[in-house]
């Protein structure tokens, strides 16, 4: 538990049986299955572990949120350029392109965040395509010379640089 405080671990409790749990820590926590109604009570016990599962998988997902954003918010060793070099009219090679929408991965999320590219926009991206519907989303608005600034502010300098070296 103290480690869960301290963020260093997720406690999920799960009941299985009807205990007498008093005043345990872990019964001020999110308990599964659903209303921490336990296992052996359901009158289907594989949909109450149907749903710890689930809520085992969506704790997951959050913890790996959570580290996303604290890796995007993590200092890097190399200087954020102060002024990027291409002109508001940059073109940028395709090669360029290509390498970025290899290299970007699910790292999308956090730059359409980053771009608060509206969930309705982002549901037209095409799946597995996502680096480059973004680069079309910022080309179509004129904004692709602020990849460098943004790369680097979710800690993707490696795709920043592609960027300051393409001009």
């Amino acid at each position: 538990m103290q480690r869960h405080e301290e963020k260093l671990a997720v406690v999920i409790p799960v009941l299985l049986r009807p205990c007498d749990t008093g005043n345990a820590d872990f019964m001020k926590l999110q308990g599964l299955p659903k209303n921490f109604k336990p296992v052996t009570t359901w009158a289907n016990p594989d949909e109450a572990f149907t749903d710890i599962a689930k809520g085992i998988r969506a704790a997951a997902e959050g913890m790996r949120n959570t580290q996303l954003v604290r890796q995007a918010n993590a200092p890097f060793d190399k200087p954020v350029p102060t002024k990027i070099a291409p002109s508001s009219g940059a073109q940028f090679s395709g090669k360029t392109k290509i390498v970025f929408c290899n290299r970007l991965g699910e790292d999308w999320k956090l730059l359409a965040d980053y771009l608060e590219i509206t969930p309705a926009e982002q549901s037209r991206f095409t799946p597995g395509d996502e680096g480059r519907n973004i680069w079309v989303w910022l080309d179509n608005r004129g904004r692709l010379t602020e990849f460098p600034e943004i790369l680097f502010e979710i800690n993707r300098p490696d795709l920043a640089q592609l960027f300051t070296s393409a001009t």
